[in-house]
């Protein structure tokens, strides 16, 4: 008898609940030893054999269910493969079976190193027991169910990791919605306003044309009156065009930002110039404060980059200042920073706000992370600048705070 009691081996196998489903194939040139094995496993296991490695190598090649061989047992010394090249070269055919080795004393050295290499479960030395074979056998087959369970647990973990990142994605993309769509509602109100200007000068100026009109056919116009319309007509000309182009600059603003945000393409661009289209964009929610922003960077700076998402990016910063950094401060300052260091773009960003915690620092690019829920925050807004700083850009960011 061996180190374990039968009925110690009855419990280990009720615990590791093995039945007829698994596979065993047993290899050995050694016909007793084939015969006993295969007579002690196969009351509970499927059992193949063959009686050296080329016979098992091709068996396991043409084997239809080789997917389903749980176990290899086999002798290391045979005619022909031995036991280890029989087993290394079943590893690309059925990689995740596991691997038992019986072995003398003689060959432990090269058992061993193939142990190391990940090749083989175990090795077993000659002349073994029956019961540590058995125990041996059962230990295999649960690392091999164990690793199966792990297997799924991973593929299921990484599909919910791949549904969570689908997840963010629609979420990035709504956030970018929402920045648009809130673009689109200031610029209509801020285009609103020039153009309102414009009708009632067009309107006013239409009414003076009428009177001169009436006062030239009736013979009554004097030299007074028609100089008192020329400065009418030179100063409604003046509000109208000044107006058309506020209006028109609103528009192309609002149109080259939301086709950068939308294309995520790439292209040469002036950083200062697209830097004041992004402020102007941002004029409805910004002259509404008394904020002040100044920009420093070098009028002739262009780099050819992604504008669509260094406008998102400075978007979120302002928004965030705004909304987070200035809350309760009626005047502040934000700072931009751009210039070149190497090859590449560095961009400071800094406002004089009340500044991030000690305590949410950490978390402040984490995705849903906010301290806004309450307001409707979606917590968002950072992880998007991060995502677009090192996935878009390629870059690093890093936020600092008193």
């Amino acid at each position: 008898m061996g180190l374990f009691s039968k009925e110690k081996l009855k419990q280990l196998q009720r615990e590791t609940k093995v039945d007829r489903k698994h596979k065993i194939l047993i290899v050995d040139d050694e016909e007793a030893n084939l015969r006993v094995l295969s007579e002690m496993l196969e009351r509970e296991y499927q059992v193949i054999t063959a009686r050296d490695g080329q016979e098992a190598l091709e068996l396991v090649q043409q084997d239809l269910e080789r997917d389903q061989i749980h176990l290899i047992i086999s002798d290391q010394r045979m005619p022909g493969l031995s036991g280890v090249e029989f087993l290394e070269r079943t590893i690309p055919i059925i990689p995740k079976s596991k691997r038992i080795i019986l072995t003398g004393f003689t060959d432990v050295e090269v058992i061993i190193d193939a142990i190391n290499k990940g090749q083989i479960y175990k090795f077993i030395l000659k002349p073994f027991d029956l019961d540590d074979m058995r125990l041996s056998v059962l230990r295999a087959l649960e690392a091999h169910e164990l690793e199966e369970k792990n297997g799924k647990l991973v593929a299921e973990l990484q599909a919910a990791l791949d549904s969570l990142q689908l997840s963010l994605a629609r979420q990035a993309e709504a956030e970018k919605m929402a920045v648009l769509g809130g673009y689109v509602a200031g610029i209509v109100h801020e285009v609103n306003t020039p153009l309102g200007i414009t009708i009632t000068a067009a309107s006013h100026l239409e009414s003076k044309i009428e009177e001169i009109t009436l006062l030239f056919k009736s013979g009554k116009m004097s030299r007074q009156s028609l100089e008192k319309f020329l400065n009418i007509a030179q100063e409604s000309t003046r509000i109208i065009r000044s107006n058309q182009e506020r209006a028109l600059d609103l528009m192309r603003s609002f149109k080259d930002i939301a086709v950068d945000q939308s294309s995520n393409e790439q292209r040469r661009f002036g950083v200062y110039d697209y830097i004041q289209e992004i402020l102007l964009s941002l004029r409805p929610a910004l002259k509404k404060t008394r904020h002040q922003i100044k920009v420093q960077c070098p009028k002739e700076l262009m780099i050819t980059s992604y504008p669509g998402a260094l406008s998102q990016i400075l978007t979120n910063f302002i928004m965030n200042s705004l909304i987070h950094g200035f809350e309760e401060i009626k005047v502040g300052e934000i700072k931009i920073k751009v210039g070149l260091q190497g090859e590449n773009l560095q961009l400071i960003y800094a406002d004089n706000g009340k500044g991030v915690s000690e305590e949410h620092l950490p978390k402040l690019f984490d995705p849903f992370f906010t301290t806004k829920r309450e307001s409707g925050g979606s917590g968002m807004g950072t992880y998007i600048v991060q995502t677009l700083v090192t996935s878009t850009l390629g870059g690093t960011i890093e936020c600092l705070s008193e």
